[in-house]
């Protein structure tokens, strides 16, 4: 599937599509259910996995290795602040 020419990056939609008026605003805890959502409603296919990667680990700090973009999608789709 040829990905479409779009002219802003995941994390920046992401921001833009909860709201955020900042990037940096994507690091509150409290803005995870709208992150989430988001997500959800997104394309992982359209974002490169590098991208993927990249959201993952500026959102939950996190630094993880995925195979592909739906797999990266998934975890931060299903990502909890409280794993125990």
């Amino acid at each position: 599937m040829e990905k479409k020419e779009r002219t802003q990056e995941l994390l920046e939609v992401i921001a833009g599509r909860v709201g955020c008026g900042f990037l940096s605003d994507l690091h509150q805890s409290w803005e995870l259910p709208c992150i989430q959502h988001v997500i959800r409603g997104l394309d992982a296919r359209e974002y490169d996995l590098r991208e993927w990667k990249d959201a993952v680990q500026y959102i939950t700090g996190e630094q993880r290795e995925f195979e592909t973009a739906e797999q990266a999608a998934e975890f931060l789709g299903e990502y909890s602040l409280y794993r125990g």
